[in-house]
């Protein structure tokens, strides 16, 4: 699945939620399952930053291995991990989507509702980050053949990764749990 095809997901999947999860999901379970998927994102962002770390921390005096291996590996390994993004970050934006529908229905527009809303734009901010991830992760795939240096792009895509953890995918996770446990006490 290529790239670009992420806002058409982004796009069908709230319209799904809202308007098959009503009749299919019992409301507990759309409660929970933005705060499931966003918590198997940011697992995943963590996992994403541990492996990938290890690549920087190797000795320097193998820099030239390392560059050449870097690309050939990021190549293989990138395509794979893209299936989580495709997967968790719909899920949320999705299931944030019905859930804000649905509590504005049902509970009216208090805090559950705001939380998941925050919650919501918090997923969304992940794809701010998008052109950027994408330029670097580029750049390391393919900068040695232009004389490049893959580490130094990885290096930059890690500074952006933890930042963009911090900024949008970390309060997403944090949102939609004061959102479970504000619909829990109501």
């Amino acid at each position: 699945m290529a790239i670009p095809q992420m806002p058409i997901i982004l796009l069908l999947t709230p319209i799904f939620f809202v308007t098959f999860s009503p009749s299919v999901l019992p409301l507990p379970i759309l409660r929970i399952v933005p705060l499931l998927s966003s918590t198997v994102s940011l697992i995943w962002a963590y996992d994403e930053y541990a492996f990938l770390t290890a690549w920087l921390l190797l000795p320097r005096t193998q820099h030239t291995q390392i560059q050449q291996l870097l690309p050939l590996w990021f190549a293989k390994w990138g395509p794979l991990g893209t299936k989580v993004l495709f997967s968790s970050f719909p899920l949320s934006v999705g299931a944030g989507v019905a859930n804000i529908v649905s509590v504005s229905r049902t509970s009216g527009l208090g805090w559950e509702f705001f939380a998941y809303g925050l919650g919501t734009f918090f997923t969304l901010m992940h794809f701010i980050y998008g052109p950027k991830a994408m330029g670097l992760l580029k750049g390391i795939r393919t900068e040695t053949k232009d004389g490049g240096d893959p580490l130094g792009q990885l290096e930059m895509w890690m500074r952006m990764h933890l930042q963009r953890c911090w900024v949008a995918d970390g309060p997403a996770t944090v949102a939609f749990g004061v959102a479970v446990i504000l619909g829990m006490e109501g």
